[in-house]
């Protein structure tokens, strides 16, 4: 017969939760916070779309944004739906780190398919620019980095 455990301060190691690694951590800060730029960054692009284009177009842009003004003509370019799409899959992709924050292992996958959703949206919406190098580095190690921490997650 089973003895009734009137004593409730331990509880069996499955139910306890595990201490998330610091890697982890630090990689899930680091996201919040290029996430929420990104996040930032593509709903102000895609809410004052047209007044940007134009004083873009009308060479109205301040002295200090003129060393990237060929970028952002480039930018530009592919639409107020790059901004949209871009907003969407930051979105997605800031999700996935939540969940990691959380250690569900569904939210790497749901990170990993987003970084590829934003470099193919790259590909797709901005014509002429050379292959994107450095956003394809970057997110190679945060998923790498992430990966590493699967052992840590359920």
């Amino acid at each position: 017969m089973d003895e009734l455990n009137l004593n409730n301060d331990t509880q069996p190691a499955e139910n306890l939760p595990t201490k998330r690694p610091l890697q982890l951590t630090v990689m899930c800060i680091l996201s919040f916070i290029g996430g929420g730029m990104m996040i930032l960054s593509n709903f102000v692009y895609a809410a004052f779309y047209d007044m940007i284009n134009t004083m873009l177009l009308n060479n109205e842009i301040p002295k200090s944004f003129a060393n990237v003004k060929e970028s952002l003509e480039l930018t530009m370019a592919a639409g107020r739906a790059f901004f949209v799409t871009g907003l969407l899959i930051n979105m997605a992709s800031l999700t996935g780190v939540i969940l990691m924050w959380n250690q569900v292992k569904k939210g790497f996958h749901v990170y990993t398919i987003a970084q590829i959703l934003i470099i193919m949206s790259m590909f797709y919406f901005i014509k002429g620019q050379g292959f994107p190098t450095g956003e394809l580095l970057l997110s190679s190690v945060f998923v790498s980095f992430y990966a590493l921490n699967l052992k840590a997650m359920k």
